[in-house]
């Protein structure tokens, strides 16, 4: 079975400003259909099917790694081998989400392309 994103994979990172990449640029996600999957925020495919896209994230690898964001310096610990209460682990799990880490092994899976792989992080 080919891999394909579903809304599983794509809705906790909408309230966050995800992006994807198609073959004409980068544009923001501002929805999902079940009829014709992502909706973007440009007046290129408005609410039509985009043919070919991939989401952008960064490796869940980076985790411990300085990078700008909103034009900060950030760095988020990585917790993913600790015991966490479940409050702190849905506040970790957010911040994740937040900054657009790959928690789903997308970009492994052909899904998601790496944000350092596009001019995107340098406005991120």
């Amino acid at each position: 079975m080919k891999n394909k994103l579903e809304i599983k994979h794509i809705a906790s990172y909408l309230p966050y400003g995800l992006r994807v990449q198609t073959e004409d640029g980068i544009y923001r996600v501002c929805g999902w259909s079940d009829e014709i999957g992502i909706m973007l925020d440009t007046i290129d495919y408005g609410f039509n099917a985009v043919p070919h896209y991939k989401l952008v994230l960064r490796p869940i690898n980076d985790l411990g790694i300085e990078f700008m964001h909103n034009g900060k310096r950030k760095v988020i610990a990585d917790y993913r081998d600790k015991k966490l209460s479940v409050a702190v682990y849905v506040n970790y799990m957010n911040t994740l989400f937040e900054h657009h880490f790959d928690v789903f092994g997308l970009i492994e899976k052909g899904l998601a392309v790496d944000i350092k792989q596009t001019y995107y992080e340098k406005n991120f």
